[in-house]
């Protein structure tokens, strides 16, 4: 396997990092990083499949994520520590009545 422990050890091997264009995550790695050992993709799934098929040396997504997708993809694993806490939200569908009403 690999012998990294960290995103800042696969930046520094020069390892490819495959993650989902336009989310936090890619903003976040393209701030402390740069964009050059990033490989974007359209979702999670495709994030994934590009370290099995050998595009990416690794895979940056959410731990909720790999936690949900995990057990689809027992021939990849979680290695080293998470790279950064983020609070996150969600949004569900509520009409107060007081904006946004159809």
């Amino acid at each position: 396997g690999l012998q990294i422990q960290s995103l800042d050890d696969a930046v520094a091997f020069g390892y490819s990092i495959c993650v989902w264009r336009g989310t936090g995550t890619d903003t976040i790695l393209t701030g402390d990083f740069g964009s050059g050992s990033l490989i974007r993709k359209s979702n999670e799934e495709e994030v994934l499949q590009g370290v099995l098929n050998g595009e990416c040396k690794v895979a940056a997504l959410t731990r909720s994520s790999w936690d949900t997708r995990k057990h689809n993809y027992c021939e990849l694993e979680w290695l080293g520590r998470m790279y950064r806490s983020v609070a996150a939200g969600f949004a569900t569908r509520h009409d107060s009545g007081t904006k946004c009403t159809s």
